[in-house]
């Protein structure tokens, strides 16, 4: 369910040129996840999202995010978006300690998030 976190409720909230983490290349490296979990987890589910050769990710059926925000419809596999926000918060501050966090701005070589606090 954190995969479908990050492209349900996390993107959307982000600037998503610059910001999304939308390939199973990139949510593995985000998660911690060996090179094609993510991939892993979604091929049972290919009825509902398409990875394409790029490890790209599209959900093909827009009343996916609709029915896993609603918990009524989704019971168990409801996506709460404060849980997965706080949960992708932490996964962040786990980036952060190990100095592995990337800034990129559109059109500028990416930095290490130390590089970027300096003075």
């Amino acid at each position: 369910m954190q995969v479908f976190g990050f492209l349900i409720i996390f993107n959307p909230e982000v600037d998503y040129r610059v910001y999304a983490v939308d390939s199973t290349k990139s949510i593995d490296r985000f998660l911690f996840w060996s090179h094609g979990e993510t991939e892993g987890c979604l091929s049972q589910l290919t009825s509902l999202i398409e990875c394409d050769a790029n490890g790209e990710i599209r959900i093909l059926h827009a009343s996916l995010q609709d029915i896993l925000r609603d918990p009524s419809r989704s019971h168990q596999f409801y996506l709460c978006w404060e849980s997965v926000l706080s949960d992708i918060a932490l996964v962040g501050l786990r980036h952060v300690s190990l100095d592995q966090i990337e800034i990129r701005e559109k059109g500028v070589p990416p930095q290490s998030l130390s590089n970027s606090l300096k003075c």
